[in-house]
């Protein structure tokens, strides 16, 4: 289950898998695509700035390692690096990359939907990359490497069919859930410790599941994916998100209806990537299927382990969804499938909604992570004396709401100031000038920028300076607003790159140069900074 925290559960894929052990409806492989990613990623700025690629010295990544980094000064290199700063990372590039033939062709297999271009960044973007990495492909004679180590995968595959007993695996999961997808395929990532867990629609309603996972450590020079109980828990929850995440979606309005339960766990949740209220009701579903399955199969003592490990991370509401699913397995004639039993979910939120104490609605009160919750507007601004760098923030803005919050609000700054935005959790881009909603509100933060310096609990000098920060919403003082400002327009895309979140406050010049983190004084709703 530790392994649950590096999961990000997005998007569609598509692909052969190579290096493979098959079972009906199971396939377990070892895919070139991924692996050339995983080597171009390897050698990049991102493998050091972000946990995809693990620290882990396995022969392989030895092997990789030597034989690859000759050619660090690729195209691919560092055009994965650009694009990555500009949000095509994490689930992005392997799920792009499924679209594709295998290595060097690397043709495209199937359209890419509108949704995986856009998180790329656009066709064109789409095509220099998929350009850079098939001349890299071809340049390196990456199959030959790959080739080369055919009986490393297979051990790999060898010893995951293993752990998954997969013979009974995919009957014990689509029993539990009343439904039947068309397949099941596992994506091994030996020098990556991430987990991602695409899918595909097929015209008969059913999908091709991907669950695309790392390895947790290594033992004897290999990598290893764990213990039995581990990885089968992870697998299910990962591929347990194809059969749940529709389903909230289905019934998202009666579902919403209880967002009060959100509340206290909010701050914790964006901490873990789930900043909204449908995200965290689908984990918390998924996690206590997963319970139930460990318990199924390995006994109370795996239930109990999930049950502190769930907890521990702030899912509150797990025990009583936990409790309410032995009615369901109980009663499988009434409920033959999981939708069946959806309802009876919703009626558990409405029940625990029920009795929430009053002090739930409580006034904002940061960090910054917990704005990224319930309902949003990303506002944009029109008023930038650069030109240049405000049609970049407008693309910039509107690519975080696309990627991030598509469900809410995408605004200018004239018409935010004339919208109703009091039911709404708000982020603003732009200089305390040059976004017209930002600079009527901007005076009543104990923070003020010039253009040498920014004065917070001291004075920050510098010409190239930035600020994100969070504030009550000046329309409703329950709601919250994040505002990424700078002294300089052209300084605020990307803004988001640096690490921010769990304070209230980060003052900083560039990812290397955080001048300052903190938190403000807050007292009868008053905030100061001292």
């Amino acid at each position: 289950m530790k392994r649950i925290a590096l999961m990000a559960v997005l998007l569609v894929s598509f692909g052969a898998a190579v290096a493979r052990a098959e079972n009906p409806g199971l396939n377990i492989s070892v895919d070139p695509r991924i692996e050339l990613l995983l080597t171009v990623q390897s050698l990049s700025n991102y493998a050091r700035k972000t946990s995809v690629i693990h620290s882990f010295q396995t022969d392989y990544r030895k092997d990789l390692d030597k034989y690859f980094t000759p050619f660090k000064s690729e195209e691919a290199v560092s055009l994965f690096d650009e694009m990555a700063s500009q949000g095509f990372a994490y689930d992005a590039p392997p799920t792009a990359m499924l679209y594709l033939s295998e290595p060097p062709d690397l043709k495209v297999a199937k359209p890419f939907p509108a949704d995986v271009l856009k998180r790329v960044g656009g066709a064109k973007k789409m095509d220099a990359f998929v350009e850079s990495m098939r001349a890299f492909a071809v340049k390196t004679k990456f199959m030959d490497f790959y080739n080369a180590h055919a009986d490393a995968y297979k051990k790999m595959t060898d010893e995951v069919r293993a752990l998954l007993d997969a013979d009974e695996y995919v009957a014990r999961l689509e029993k539990y859930y009343g439904s039947k997808q068309h397949s099941y395929n596992i994506m091994l990532m030996p020098i990556s410790g991430h987990g991602f867990g695409p899918r595909i629609a097929l015209p008969d309603g059913t999908f091709d599941l991907y669950c695309i996972c790392g390895s947790v450590g290594e033992m004897d020079g290999q990598p290893s994916f764990g213990t039995k109980k581990d990885f089968q828990n992870f697998t299910i929850h990962e591929f347990s998100h194809s059969f749940v995440n529709a389903l909230t979606t289905k019934n998202l309005a009666e579902v919403n209806k209880y967002q009060i339960l959100f509340e206290p766990i909010a701050s914790n949740m964006a901490k873990q990537a789930y900043p909204q209220w449908e995200i965290c009701v689908n984990e918390h579903i998924v996690r206590a299927v997963t319970a139930r399955l460990c318990f199924l199969k390995f006994g109370e003592e795996g239930l109990k382990e999930s049950i502190a490990y769930e907890k521990a991370r702030s899912f509150a509401y797990i025990e009583h969804l936990i409790e309410l699913l032995k009615e369901y397995e109980a009663a499988r004639d009434k409920y033959p499938t999981f939708a069946d039993f959806y309802p009876r979910i919703i009626d558990k939120f409405r029940e625990l909604a029920e009795k929430a104490p009053k002090k739930l609605q409580k006034p904002f009160t940061g960090p910054i992570n917990s704005v990224f919750v319930d309902k949003i507007a990303v506002i944009m601004p029109t008023n930038e004396e650069d030109d240049e760098a405000l049609v970049k923030i407008i693309d910039y803005a509107t690519q975080i709401h696309d990627q991030f919050f598509g469900g809410g609000l995408l605004l200018d700054d004239d018409s935010a100031l004339k919208e109703d935005l009091s039911d709404y959790n708000i982020i603003v881009y732009g200089t305390p000038k040059g976004n017209t909603w930002l600079a009527k509100y901007f005076s009543q933060l104990p923070i003020q920028v010039t253009a040498d310096k920014i004065v917070a609990d001291t004075e920050y000098k510098g010409s190239g300076l930035k600020l994100i920060t969070c504030w009550p919403n000046p329309a409703n003082p329950k709601k919250g607003v994040v505002i990424y400002t700078a002294q300089r327009a052209a300084d605020i895309p990307g803004i988001n790159e640096v690490f921010h979140g769990p304070t209230d406050y980060v003052i900083f010049e560039d990812t290397k140069n955080v001048l300052k983190t903190g938190n403000f004084v807050k007292t009868d709703g008053v905030w100061t900074i001292k």
